[in-house]
């Protein structure tokens, strides 16, 4: 899909945003696409922030299913806030993978109060 507007940033602009403000968890995985490929600081940013409302979002889904795009996030994140926007909605999806992953996290010295703050509350919410 991105083929389409690839040399067109004005209707790249208005993809970006318009797939943002989706009122459901619909084009998630569109947005996640844009995310880990554009070259676009600001369409990076903005897409991977739809992405974790929309993860957000659907919160029937398999916690295990959850934690791994949220892992996957993670992985592509270029800035420390979205890394702990991710932290922040781990406990919600409180699984063994989530506390691995808030574990993992802890080990980055500029997210260890975030991570362990997840870790906590993910180990509370299993023990339960």
């Amino acid at each position: 899909r991105k083929d389409k507007f690839q040399d067109n940033p004005i209707l790249e602009r208005a993809v970006v945003y318009a797939l943002a403000d989706w009122p459901n968890s619909t084009p998630g995985d569109d947005l996640f696409q844009i995310a880990s490929q554009t070259e676009n600081k600001t369409h990076h940013v903005v897409s991977l922030q739809a992405f974790l409302r929309m993860v957000e979002m659907d919160k029937y889904r398999m916690p295990e299913a959850a934690v791994k795009d949220l892992g996957e996030a993670v992985r592509i994140a270029q800035r420390k806030e979205e890394k702990i926007a991710v932290l922040g909605l781990l406990p919600q999806f409180a699984c063994p993978e989530a506390l691995t992953l808030a574990e993992l996290l802890s080990q980055d010295d500029a997210l260890k109060a975030e991570a362990e703050m997840a870790a906590d509350k993910i180990k509370n919410i299993l023990e339960k």
